[in-house]
């Protein structure tokens, strides 16, 4: 069973049980393709089942985000019975990547802008830019209490050269948290890394 939430929603009750970890998928939504799509696909066939938790909004379509319509893979997916309990969407979101991080895997995958559908206004990744920030400060207190930095949060991170302050974001994670964190530099390898986590237990 794969199933996706969207913003702002919550779970039917007793549908994040053990069996069917959440996956959150951090990372640009305007100007980054449609990279959640290839990545829910591809964790298909490595996962027998899991419940993505994407920050895409329902009009994404409208706003020039990515081919979002009814028969889009992603679509097919929502889960038919769920609830609004967030009043605003960065509520939801800092609530599920935490969630996430402790009963399933926080995924953050950072790629190069999109040369065909770049981000239509503002600084590409500046939102997934602060979220990186708060997760390395996250997880450098949870190594300070704990021998392996891992213990308590499952989180992966890939990316792209192109990502903006790629180097730099590599560094600070690499000062932060040493060689037990490493950045993955395909998405597929992220993805892996994920599943190993959830395979491998706390």
């Amino acid at each position: 069973m794969h199933y996706i939430l969207r913003p702002k929603k919550s779970p039917s009750d007793g549908l994040f049980l053990s069996s069917i970890p959440p996956l959150f998928f951090a990372g640009p939504v305007r100007g980054g393709d449609d990279w959640q799509s290839i990545a829910f696909s591809r964790l298909r066939h490595l996962l027998p089942s899991f419940c993505a938790v994407i920050p895409i909004p329902d009009d994404a379509e409208r706003l020039g985000m990515l081919s979002y319509g009814k028969n889009h893979l992603l679509a097919r997916h929502f889960i038919g019975l769920d609830h609004g309990d967030f009043d605003r969407q960065l509520n939801w979101e800092r609530h599920f990547m935490r969630y996430a991080a402790l009963h399933g895997c926080l995924i953050f995958w950072l790629p190069a802008e999109s040369t065909t559908n770049p981000r239509p206004e503002g600084y590409f990744g500046r939102d997934t830019m602060g979220e990186l920030g708060e997760w390395r400060g996250r997880l450098f207190e949870n190594s300070q209490r704990r021998a392996n930095v891992m213990r308590g949060y499952r989180v992966v991170i890939g990316g792209e050269p192109g990502f903006p302050g790629f180097d730099t974001i590599e560094r600070n994670f690499k000062l932060a948290l040493g060689n037990q964190f490493p950045i993955y530099p395909t998405l597929d390898e992220t993805l892996e890394a994920a599943v190993a986590l959830l395979q491998g237990g706390k």
